[in-house]
């Protein structure tokens, strides 16, 4: 399948976020925005993990449906002013660097859309850690207990 495919397919508009994952595997997922069409080109915009927050060709989001599959789409949710505005802070964020705990993909795509800067991917791998070191922290003082 073409991006072209997919936009058309899906009548994607600006500030749709385009949601890719790796194939086979379930555990993190990829945000891209799509921006819109220009003299027949359509245009992303993603925050990457070596470039930050950056424009993407088309040519460039085909390399991700190659490698990644796309594995749903969250459509802007709210009026056409929005959009305009969320189209507009997503330029604006361009250069933004990308951090894997503080900004990462989900975290801007979820800022474009929702004006709220947050992951729950990341959100999600804090809690499991919190559990396990918990839960490691509660055996150990059990095991204490029977030993005493």
């Amino acid at each position: 399948m073409t991006v072209n495919d997919f936009i058309n397919q899906n009548n994607l508009l600006p500030a749709d976020v385009i949601v890719v994952g790796k194939k086979n595997i379930n555990l993190l997922d990829h945000y891209v925005i799509y921006m819109g069409e220009d003299n027949g080109n359509h245009w992303f915009i993603a925050n990457i993990i070596d470039k930050g927050v950056t424009w993407l060709s088309e040519s460039d989001v085909q390399e991700y449906i190659i490698r990644y599959a796309p594995k749903g789409l969250r459509r802007f949710p709210h009026g056409i002013e929005r959009r305009r505005e969320a189209v507009e802070l997503a330029i604006n964020k361009v250069g933004e660097g990308y951090n894997l705990i503080t900004y990462n993909c989900e975290h801007f795509a979820n800022e474009v859309q929702f004006r709220k800067a947050e992951s729950k991917q990341v959100d999600d791998v804090a809690k499991g850690l919190l559990t396990v070191t918990v839960s490691a922290l509660l055996i150990g003082g059990i095991a204490s207990l029977l030993k005493g």
